[in-house]
């Protein structure tokens, strides 16, 4: 079964994402309305609704052992993230996705190294600058 995965963090870098779902098949960058990115306390990424905001992501097909190892590292059986289905936008047209949140919601700053990551994913996928600078700032 392949399963739609909408990722904003740095599951949008593609070397990270090759080595955790070596299976999955990216389907290209998507938007997730009425919420905005946000970095918790944890120091990783998460998102929050937010009416008006626009959070850019990339959207892959999933293989059910591509989601049993992103369960893994999003560390779903400990509480850290939960696994939602939300609709993203992708190519004129809406789908649900399956999108990690973070239960943590306090907004920090991000680990050493993390927002590099987000920041080449979101560049390889060609985001428009405002949101690259959107992510940005979250390393100021």
């Amino acid at each position: 079964m392949i399963r739609p995965y909408f990722a904003y963090g740095s599951n949008m870098d593609p070397e990270q994402f090759r080595s955790r779902c070596p299976q999955s098949r990216v389907l290209g960058p998507a938007t997730l309305a009425d919420h905005r990115f946000i970095i918790t306390t944890r120091g990783y990424a998460s998102i929050e609704p937010h009416v008006g905001s626009l959070v850019h992501g990339v959207l892959t097909a999933l293989t059910e052992a591509d989601e049993a190892a992103l369960d893994s590292f999003e560390g779903v059986r400990h509480c850290i993230y939960r696994k939602d289905s939300m609709v993203v936008g992708l190519d004129g047209g809406e789908l649900t996705a399956l999108v990690y949140v973070d239960n943590e919601t306090a907004h920090g700053r991000p680990k050493p190294g993390y927002l590099e990551r987000v920041l080449r994913g979101a560049r390889h996928h060609g985001f428009p600058p405002h949101a690259v600078q959107e992510i940005e700032a979250w390393g100021k």
